[in-house]
């Protein structure tokens, strides 16, 4: 009857870990690896000239170095896209320099090229209530 009772105990413990999960083995994404994702799909959306793509790692609280508003910076990248600045586009991220404080990071020396040239980029994200890293600022030289 002991023995009943202890396999039974045990039991319901691995079942009750198997539903909820055990937090000590689960872990999610790190910021790092967060803000690499936003890159990756900066990067996906830029040179596939899929502009919602892109812009869906845009915060609503961008700011442009000009001053403009994420709605600004969304026509302005269309338009790019429209005359031809971005063909050919290719981002690489694989050497970025990402740097991160607390709810704040920046990306430094992504770099863009196509068939119109080459310019190194630099972002600012932050990590938002949804805990998605977005791009709020964005310097390209």
């Amino acid at each position: 009857m002991m023995c009943k009772r202890v396999f039974c105990g045990l039991l319901t413990g691995v079942l009750v870990l198997g539903v909820c999960g055990c937090a000590t083995t689960q872990r999610g994404a790190s910021d790092d690896e967060l803000i690499r994702q936003t890159l990756a799909t900066w990067k996906s959306g830029l040179e596939s000239h899929n502009i919602d793509v892109l812009m869906s790692t845009v915060s609503e609280d961008f700011v442009s170095e000009e001053g403009g508003s994420k709605a600004d910076f969304r026509e302005y990248v269309a338009g790019l896209i429209d005359d031809g600045t971005l063909s050919g586009a290719k981002m690489d991220i694989d050497n970025a320099r990402v740097t991160i404080e607390e709810e704040m990071a920046t990306v430094e020396n992504a770099g863009l090229s196509g068939d119109r040239g080459t310019v190194v980029i630099d972002m600012d994200l932050k990590k938002e209530d949804d805990g998605a890293w977005r791009i709020v600022g964005l310097q390209a030289y």
